[in-house]
């Protein structure tokens, strides 16, 4: 029975411990726990816990007492950890451009392009410089022919005048 103590005693500690806990979550009591072990972090790890929890970043500069920069930089750091490298290498890209970005994603979210329509939308560009050089193209054949045809009428109206005198 002497084996048995130590395996009976850790049952009831781990029922004790369940209980304890449960009491805790009921009463709030772990709750402030947990705020008072975040609130000794540092910032980084503050900013963090706030990005894992879906907070906007104004917000974690506001209630950090942090610049944007910092926001920023503590921001595509967690990214990075969240295996969100690419996203951080386009943010990082675009920076300047970021409100034209947002636009261009919205106006294609409104439409509901696919991906093969965004592509095809991409290679319009090309395609209509080189509908324009047709234009351009056929104008100027169409302005030979127009000088022609007017060549052609002014010399039928000369040998008209010829011929009735």
């Amino acid at each position: 029975m002497k084996g048995k103590q130590p395996v009976i005693l850790l049952k009831r500690f781990t029922y004790l411990r369940s209980i304890g806990q449960i009491l805790n979550k009921v009463t709030g009591d772990d709750e402030d726990e947990e705020k008072q072990k975040l609130e000794s972090k540092s910032d980084y790890a503050r900013a963090f816990q706030m990005f894992k929890d879906g907070r906007p970043l104004t917000e974690v500069a506001i209630e950090l007492d942090i610049e944007s920069p910092t926001v920023i930089c503590y921001y595509e750091d967690y990214l990075k950890l969240v295996k969100m490298t690419r996203l951080v290498a386009i943010y990082n890209d675009v920076k300047g451009g970021l409100p034209l970005f947002l636009q261009l994603y919205g106006r294609i979210k409104k439409e509901r392009l696919s991906k093969p329509q965004i592509v095809e939308l991409l290679k319009t560009p090309n395609h209509l410089l080189d509908l324009k050089e047709k234009v351009e193209l056929y104008n100027d054949h169409l302005w030979n022919l127009h000088s022609k045809k007017e060549k052609m009428e002014k010399e039928l109206e000369e040998k008209k005048k010829r011929l009735l005198f």
